[in-house]
């Protein structure tokens, strides 16, 4: 994926990987970022948390993003998502999905888990929870060996509960009254698709699911979203 729209972006750091290839590190603040959506639903590791349209969603919450985007080239070959907001007048950082690291690029996980560290402390944030991508085998321990330390937080969501709006208000709110409370549903944040525009039964639905849901007429997020539906977190690093 080349980057686009450099104007919404900020050069933050630059380095040459071991095998003589330099990249950079693009800082952004904004909550539309077509290049980075794209970037996530081309690569296997992308999944919808780490997305614009995700951070759009989460601002009626209070969360603020802070997003990273890494080239090589004039193409984003790494990045990350950091949603932020206040808690008893301390900056709390969450890192949801990410940070999402092409494969073949040596040396490129480690730069990119340093700028993590760099931009945590540029920002002011007192902690940050990283939630690496699904089936990611190399950012989990690359976190570990840069002293982030592994816990369990049980207020993480654990799974995905994707609902296709279209069907109806009468038919999702049948949907909705079946789903067993259990703790596999407890903390399952809802992506409500919606393939048409936004008509009123998806209006509805929101109004039901609350802030932490998301209508997407045009689809952009089908992808991403399919690769979260029922899978279990990764490991959660402080």
């Amino acid at each position: 994926m080349n980057m686009d729209r450099i104007k919404i972006r900020d050069k933050f750091a630059e380095t040459v990987l071991p095998e003589g290839r330099p990249v950079i590190a693009w800082l952004s603040r904004g909550d539309v970022d077509p290049c980075w959506d794209r970037f996530l639903q081309e690569t296997p590791l992308g999944q919808f948390q780490q997305s614009a349209m995700w951070a759009r969603v989460k601002a009626v919450e209070g969360w603020t993003p802070l997003r990273l985007t890494i080239t090589l080239d004039q193409r984003v070959v790494a990045g990350f998502q950091i949603l932020w907001r206040s808690s008893w007048h301390v900056r709390i950082g969450y890192v949801s999905k990410g940070p999402v690291v092409l494969p073949g690029f040596p040396g490129l996980a480690e730069f990119t888990t340093d700028l993590l560290r760099r931009l945590t402390w540029t920002e002011k944030l007192r902690a940050i929870i990283v939630q690496p991508p699904d089936f990611c085998k190399q950012l989990p321990e690359t976190l570990v060996a840069q002293s982030f330390q592994l816990n369990l937080v049980q207020s993480v969501n654990s799974c995905t509960w994707v609902i296709d709006a279209t069907k109806g208000f009468t038919e999702v709110e049948q949907e909705i009254s079946n789903v067993p409370t259990t703790s596999a549903n407890t903390g399952c944040s809802a992506l409500v698709r919606c393939v048409a525009s936004l008509n009123r039964s998806s209006r509805s639905v929101c109004s039901i699911l609350g802030a932490s849901s998301l209508v997407d007429p045009s689809g952009i997020l089908a992808t991403m979203s399919k690769r979260s539906v029922d899978i279990q977190s990764g490991p959660v690093i402080w």
